[in-house]
């Protein structure tokens, strides 16, 4: 949901994809955003896979909570397959918030810390796109209600784990701590 860009694993993605639709010609992908990249429409088409990748523009920031909806609707999963170690993902959260399960990066940083594998996510290996493509297709095998289920999970526990109110009073009581 972020610009799909390189380092955020966009083409690891469509590469694990186009190998995990050979097994399941069900599955399909949503690329927000990827009509503004010239690479994403060019390796979408390279991998024939357009009549299973759907590409949208970006949405500017001041519209994406009001499109947020939209994007998500038709959305089982939400993939961040960053491929560089990342502090805190947003969008894990804003997916999580909105009901739907993530597949993150296996063993990146603040990703990981975010959601359970296996609970209201999935830790794979996206950089080994045979690895991260037998994920997917294993994935897309799991009945709606499991991962209706899940999107349930993860809502819950991002309302337990990144309650703001809980957050501020931690923050206050430990700089409380250290001024002491």
């Amino acid at each position: 949901m972020s610009y799909p860009d390189r380092e955020k694993g966009i083409f690891q993605l469509l590469s694990a994809f186009s190998l995990a639709l050979k097994k399941n010609e069900k599955i399909r992908l949503k690329v927000p955003g990827g009509l503004e990249s010239p690479q994403v429409i060019k390796t979408v088409k390279k991998l024939g896979i357009e009549d299973h990748v759907i590409l949208t523009n970006r949405v500017p920031y001041d519209q994406y909570l009001k499109s947020l909806r939209d994007i998500l609707n038709d959305v089982d999963f939400v993939v961040v397959p960053n491929l560089y170690i990342d502090t805190w993902g947003r969008v894990v959260i804003e997916s999580m918030l909105a009901g739907r399960p993530t597949i993150v990066t296996k063993g990146n940083g603040g990703l990981v810390e975010q959601v359970s594998d296996g609970v209201d996510c999935f830790h794979v290996n996206t950089y080994d796109v045979k690895e991260f493509s037998e994920a997917l297709y294993k994935i897309s095998l799991i009945p709606r209600d499991k991962v209706r289920k899940m999107g349930e999970i993860a809502r819950d526990n991002a309302f337990q784990k990144f309650d703001n109110e809980k957050i501020i009073n931690q923050l206050i009581d430990l700089y409380k701590e250290i001024g002491e």
